[in-house]
């Protein structure tokens, strides 16, 4: 050994030469004491040193050489502890000693000899030794397992350099938490003492100190960094460079034991250090050390990353990361999962250009002590950490693992055997961290090249990004933009997987992926990929005259484009005011749809163009002509009437109406990309339009061509506005079925505003075209039961859930008095039943009037209507529609519904009077109505005695069911109703005389049988 390490490992024996020299004559008992008591206290190194002695005095006692390998493996003496453990094993009494197998196994795991480790496990586990606590059967399994991985890891070591950082910067002592700023290197070193210390040996004190570029010499920081008996160490700064985070630790009492809290100091410009502050992140009954200045990638927000033993974690030492906020404050502290093991996790350290974290951890797979990990962001979360394989890693201890942009190299402290360590001889192969510079062994040059792909000459002014790919999408790792060249450099993970994008205005965009899971892939220093983008495509567009082939000026010219999901966007229009030529860019690799329009003509047919058919790979310019043809045109634009945004995916239904038969379907068309649509309209024609979409309720408008004034080309436009869908159904509480009459209304809670009601005679569904964006007030009644109220909301989910369209089952309790179905109006056709007859009475019954009278509904409509404007024509027909399905029908199902609750209340012994009350519309005289309103009477009389066979009637006989008959004629007619006979348009076929013709059904009383 040089007298220069010797002089400088002199302090770590002075211990050793103050005991040899006072206690030499002492005992052997003596000595054996000592040693057991420095065992006991921790003190690994005395204890191996004093067994060392007490062998000198009897070297056949195999008890000694057995602690001797114990307190030398703890110290990480290997080669003494193998030495120590190999002379037990060479004995007749190694059978006294059964974990001697295993203690051999770990000390040779920790020398690297993992095949031979891995065997004497297996030898351990199989020999199932008496006595020996399950503990370490079960843990003797674990590192078998983790030493034949290690093996496996040996034969395939990075191709890389580990080189000693030298005396310049390394000391006999620990030398650690490396970390370069402003190409000054700080680390941290347990080279000082504390003076007069009580406690044998006597305790480290740790400092931070730093070397400038290009100097020789080291220095301390100051002493409000470096506080008198306190340690101080792991400084790290944030990206400004204007705070730095360390650690403080104490000494807990007279013990070895210590306690570290983080804090932070201000360095101004001129490299004054302020004074340190404790950050609120500290747990006061734990240690919290070995801060990193890093981000998280989710958000880009500042956060601390460290490391504590805190409760709640996960192991010993866990690594934990609360936000940076303003004031020298943090955000919450919370565990980085995928870090942490039930081991020590320790020594993060953050790397902002791969967004990766390093640590160092005993709890996963090592090659023996602690290891570097690392784990990247992947845009959605953390990956599993990778193991960053050898020679980072080593059989020994490796920590504090940190890179830093700019530099080819990374740095580690470790306690390897190395022949430059200051510590190491061959004598004492035990002791301290030294710091180490590495090659970077977890990344590949990738080199893109951008080429024209018709020319194949290099291609400058592109711009490509690099994307990392992952199950949750892909994420942006880098983009570089080359004006003068083609060359674009990055920096690539192994393991992982990638896709490059190269763009430039005026070209196709060009991929290639990189899959670097692949072992061959991923075992390259650098790697080449080459680019192809080929020049954009010149579409011609060319408009004509479809009847002579003329060119078509003036015309508008719009050019889509299909995205992948197969919806179809607006890229361009062209209108040529003075021309019939248009002119677009096409991308390579997209497809597009072109058409033109101009008012007065029809639009042309829709042009596909596919940029991926091979007919265009070799041309820089393709031609499309467009033909019109001159004539009506209707165009049709449909919008959610929520916010009045374009509505894609509607279908448009054009009608042709008259007064004969209404509305018949002319054409229809649904649009999945677009929110416009087309028809050929005729002159002397009025139409329909009716606009529907899944989700959402339909819209109608009309178009009258009817009047001369209309020309005979030209172009007209209806918007349609179609409201998100709400759907009501409703259903018999006590049956479950549904039930058709209801009445349903949709009112503003805010203002009492109607806003919306409808009744369904014939079922029990409800639909509603509104804006779902606020709640309304539902009201739903229906006679012969009790009505429902409620206030209705809906939710962004749940209009996601259901398209836009949102559903509500509604039950509804019936009554049991049949009096809740009254009044009843039941409705006659004009002169009916008996036309002409003078008798009062009819063997008609009133259903058989009724069904009758509503297959009339579209006479009455077309009588009325006629000669109508078509807007005025539509409205009405929808009050004749409301009329004769809601009253004319729906009186009847009212009918029938009270005559089974009738029945079932005369079952009960229960009694019911009616009253029955005719009416008659003004067109006949007088005498004549009170004659016919009789008849109507009677006609409800019929249907009572013949329902379900006559069993209202049994009742009627016995004076249970009783009628009073009031013929009122025209009596209470209204004013309005004509009795003009020249006159049938309103002496008949209207409303108000409609609604004269009626029977109404009353309550006179009933008494309920107690």
């Amino acid at each position: 050994m040089s007298k220069r390490i010797m002089k400088r490992l002199l302090p770590l024996f002075t211990l050793l030469l103050f005991f040899g020299s006072s206690v030499m004559a002492q005992q052997l008992s003596e000595w054996i004491n000592a040693a057991d008591a420095a065992y006991a206290k921790e003190d690994y190194y005395s204890a191996y040193r004093y067994y060392d002695v007490a062998l000198k005095y009897d070297t056949s006692r195999m008890d000694l050489w057995y602690r001797l390998g114990e307190s030398a493996q703890e110290f990480t003496a290997y080669t003494t502890a193998q030495k120590a453990y190999l002379r037990v094993h060479s004995s007749e009494q190694r059978d006294s000693f059964p974990l001697l197998t295993y203690r051999i196994a770990q000390v040779l795991q920790k020398k690297g000899l993992y095949r031979e480790a891995s065997n004497l496990y297996e030898q351990f586990v199989t020999s199932d030794p008496d006595g020996v606590d399950p503990v370490f059967l079960d843990e003797a399994e674990k590192q078998r397992i983790n030493a034949e991985w290690a093996a496996d890891v040996a034969t395939r070591p990075a191709e890389t350099t580990v080189r000693h950082q030298g005396d310049e910067i390394n000391s006999p002592n620990n030398d650690f938490a490396p970390f370069y700023h402003n190409d000054t290197l700080f680390f941290s070193s347990l080279r000082y003492f504390i003076k007069k210390d009580s406690i044998l040996p006597r305790r480290s004190l740790a400092r931070i100190f730093y070397q400038k570029p290009g100097a020789e010499k080291i220095d301390q920081l100051p002493k409000s960094i470096n506080q008198p008996g306190r340690m101080a160490a792991h400084s790290a700064f944030d990206k400004t460079g204007n705070t730095v985070y360390f650690t403080l630790c104490d000494y807990k009492g007279g013990t070895q034991d210590f306690r570290c809290e983080i804090y932070s100091a201000m360095v101004a410009n001129d490299g004054e250090w302020g004074i340190p502050k404790r950050l609120p992140l500290n747990d006061a009954l734990a240690t919290n050390t070995q801060p990193s200045v890093g981000v998280d990638p989710a958000t880009n927000n500042p956060f601390l990353y460290f490391a504590s033993d805190r409760q709640g974690g996960k192991g010993g030492l866990d690594i934990y990361r609360a936000e940076i906020l303003p004031g020298g404050l943090c955000g919450p502290v919370e565990a980085v999962d995928v870090a942490n093991t039930n081991g020590n996790d320790v020594t993060p350290f953050y790397y902002a250009p791969t967004q990766s974290l390093y640590f160092s951890t005993d709890g996963r797979l090592t090659m023996g002590g602690y290891d570097v990990y690392r784990t990247s962001w992947n845009g959605r979360g953390w990956d599993r950490p990778t193991h960053m394989s050898i020679p980072v890693n080593s059989s020994y201890n490796d920590l504090y693992y940190s890179r830093f942009p700019g530099q080819e190299q990374a740095y580690f402290a470790s306690n390897r055997p190395d022949s430059l360590a200051i510590f190491w001889d061959d004598g004492n192969d035990a002791c301290c961290n030294d710091i180490y510079s590495v090659g970077i062994t977890d990344e590949i040059k990738l080199l893109a090249l951008t080429f024209h792909a018709l020319e194949l000459t290099e291609l400058p002014g592109a711009s490509v990004a690099l994307y990392e790919l992952n199950p949750g999408g892909r994420r942006l790792v880098d983009s570089i933009q080359n004006p003068t060249a083609n060359d674009f450099n990055f920096l690539v993970i192994p393991g992982k997987q990638y896709e490059l994008v190269a763009t430039k205005p005026g070209f196709t965009v060009d991929r290639d992926t990189l899959d670097l899971t692949d072992p061959e892939l991923a075992s390259k220093k650098e790697i080449e990929r080459r680019l192809y983008l080929s020049p954009d495509l010149k579409l011609d567009v060319f408009t004509f005259n479809k009847l002579d082939s003329t060119a078509l000026i003036g015309t508008t010219v719009y050019l889509y484009e299909y995205l992948p999901d197969g919806e179809l966007v607006l890229v361009d229009s062209i209108v040529n005011p003075s021309g019939n030529d248009h002119h677009f860019n096409l991308k390579r690799g997209n497809k597009y749809e072109v058409f033109a329009r101009k008012d007065g003509y029809l639009p042309a047919t829709k042009v596909s163009i596919d940029t991926n058919d091979p007919k265009l790979a070799e041309v820089s310019t393709i031609r499309r002509d467009l033909y019109l043809e001159p004539g009506l045109v209707l165009e049709v634009y449909t919008y959610r009437l929520l916010d009045k945004l374009p509505l894609t995916g509607s279908t448009v239904y054009l009608y042709e109406y008259t007064d004969e038969e209404g509305e018949v379907l002319v054409d229809s068309t649904t649009n999945f990309q677009a929110h416009q649509f087309g028809f050929i309209v005729k002159k002397g024609k009025r139409y329909v339009i009716r606009g529907e979409r899944e989700g959402y309720g339909p819209a109608l408008t009309s178009l009258d061509l009817s009047g001369p004034e209309v020309p005979e080309t030209g172009t007209y436009r209806k918007d349609l506005y179609l409201g998100q869908l709400l759907e009501i159904f409703t259903f018999d509480a006590n049956t479950e079925l549904p039930l058709p009459g209801a009445e349903v209304r949709l009112i503003d809670p805010k203002t009492g505003e109607v806003i919306a009601e409808k009744i369904n005679p014939e079922g029990n569904d409800f639909r509603f075209s509104i804006n779902l964006d606020h709640p309304y007030q539902l009201e739903v009644s229906r006679k012969g039961y009790k009505p429902v109220m409620d206030i209705i909301s809906f939710s962004p989910a749940d209009l996601d859930a259901g398209g836009g369209k949102i559903s509500f089952d509604v039950y509804l309790e019936p009554y049991d008095d049949p009096n809740s179905m009254l009044p009843l109006y039941l409705y006659y056709d004009n002169d009916y039943p008996n036309p002409g007859s003078r008798s009062p009475t009819t063997n008609v019954e009133y259903v058989s009037t009724n069904v009758e009278y509503y297959k009339k509904k579209q006479d009455f409509i077309q009588n009325f209507t006629a000669e109508m404007e078509l807007e005025e024509a539509f409205r009405t027909r929808r009050r004749f529609n409301d009329f004769f399905n809601l009253e004319v029908r729906g009186g009847r199902y009212d009918l029938e519904e009270f005559s089974k609750r009738l029945l079932a209340w005369l079952e009960g012994g229960n009694t019911f009077s009616l009253d029955l009350k005719g009416f008659a519309s003004p067109r006949a005289g007088s005498v004549y109505n009170e004659i016919l309103s009789s008849r109507r009477i009677v006609a409800v009389k019929n249907f009572f005695a013949q329902y379900k066979d006559g069993a209202l009637e049994e009742y009627r006989k016995i004076g249970a069911l009783r009628f009073n008959e009031q013929p009122l004629g025209e009596t209470q007619a209204d004013p309005r109703v004509t009795d003009k006979l020249d006159d049938p348009k309103n002496s008949i076929f209207n409303l108000f005389a409609s609604l004269e013709r009626r029977v109404e059904v009353r309550s006179a009383e009933s008494n309920k049988e107690n």
